[in-house]
């Protein structure tokens, strides 16, 4: 997913976004938790993969598990045993490695509905605002009141690993395979990938994987259709 930003040519408008970053700077724009979108392989299951997105949705707050270093998150790297093509995610002869699923997860909202904010006194204070969004076609978000309420539309890298975690733990994996998504230099939208299940004889005695970094060319043109999900968010 590509975000451009264009130059805006009104004075007022200009005027408006200085005043509400200086007003965001104080108020502070709002954390909300990710949202995940998870497709299993193999047999259609969305039954079972709505559980696995729900189970996300609670484990996502159990620092426990967004934090277990056992859970091992692989960036734009393919362990031994895995091929990638066509946006496909493959295990090669003599290996007892499993794919799981494909995933997109999300920082990525806003304050025209009912945000999940991290901070529960912003949904006392935003979510009676969301219809006044609607009644008045957006312009409520002149109002002063409403400042607060702008979510972040993205997360600190080690935040969204530790996101990661959480879903890999919940579909019942014990790895992913991730490129982040709309990335700055330590903050992402989300990120996107596959989970996957390792052979553990691909893990030394000392707990190393032995790894090969994924192609830029390959990225661009095999994990693309993970975009497709994430726009869906």
């Amino acid at each position: 997913m590509v975000f451009e930003f264009q130059r805006m040519e009104s004075p007022r408008l200009r005027r408006a976004l200085v005043s509400f970053c200086a007003l965001g700077t104080f108020a502070g724009c709002a954390p909300v938790y990710p949202k995940a979108q998870y497709t299993g392989v193999g047999i259609a299951d969305p039954e079972r993969d709505e559980e696995i997105r729900q189970e996300f949705q609670a484990q996502v707050k159990d620092d426990t598990i967004r934090k277990d270093r056992q859970i091992i998150v692989l960036i734009d790297t393919l362990p031994s045993g895995f091929n990638l093509s066509d946006g496909v995610v493959g295990v090669d002869d003599g290996w007892d490695h499993e794919v799981l699923g494909k995933f997109s997860i999300s920082n990525f909202d806003t304050h025209l509905r009912f945000s999940n904010y991290k901070d529960g006194w912003r949904k006392g204070l935003c979510y009676p605002q969301v219809p006044l969004q609607w009644l008045t076609l957006t312009l409520w978000t002149l109002v002063p009141t409403d400042y607060p309420c702008h979510p972040l539309i993205s997360a600190k890298k080690t935040s969204v690993i530790q996101d990661v975690r959480a879903l890999v733990h919940a579909a019942g994996g014990d790895a992913a395979i991730i490129s982040y998504r709309g990335q700055g230099d330590d903050r992402a939208v989300g990120a996107g990938g596959f989970i996957i299940r390792l052979d553990r004889k691909a893990v030394d005695e000392n707990g190393d994987l032995e790894t090969t970094p994924i192609p830029k060319d390959d990225l661009k043109s095999n994990l693309a259709s993970l975009d497709s999900t994430e726009a869906t968010l």
